[in-house]
């Protein structure tokens, strides 16, 4: 599956939109023209990846309550036994529990911002989308791009 930052990155490139900002409020840039059926390549394909990370969404959380409830349940049925591994690892499962969970995170997040692009790429005219996606490429937190941004800003 390909990043959300690789989707814009090949939109941009395609609408010769992929420079960073520079210091240039969102309104200070000079709008190219952006041809619709790039916007509308891009909701396909963002359309597209949407379905596939909530069918990995529903996956993680059936995981992650399967995984609660052998971890909740795995002690009372062996808690005779006596052996200390019973003891020991229900807490590697709960370590692979909060791994799931921070990953059903990070998924939700993304989720959102699929969601914010989608209704730029539907509410505004093209040009003014892609300007959006611009700066919304170079400037999301976290993103691998912000990084690249920062040589070119000094």
């Amino acid at each position: 599956m390909k990043s959300l930052e690789s989707i814009l990155e090949a939109y941009l490139s395609q609408t010769g939109q992929l420079e960073p900002p520079m210091g240039k409020k969102l309104g200070e840039r000079k709008e190219r023209k952006t041809p619709k059926e790039a916007n509308d390549a891009l909701a396909e394909t963002l359309i597209e990846r949407r379905k596939l990370a909530g069918r990995i969404a529903v996956l993680v959380v059936i995981l992650a309550s399967l995984l609660f409830g052998g971890l909740l349940l795995a002690p009372l049925y062996y808690c005779k036994s006596g052996d200390p591994l019973t003891l020991v690892a229900p807490a590697g499962v709960l370590g692979l529990l909060t791994w799931i969970l921070s990953y059903l995170r990070r998924l939700s997040i993304d989720l959102d911002r699929l969601a914010l692009l989608m209704s730029v790429l539907r509410n505004l005219k093209p040009e003014k989308a892609a300007t959006f996606i611009n700066e919304f490429h170079w400037n999301v937190p976290g993103r691998a791009s912000q990084k690249k941004n920062a040589g070119h800003a000094e």
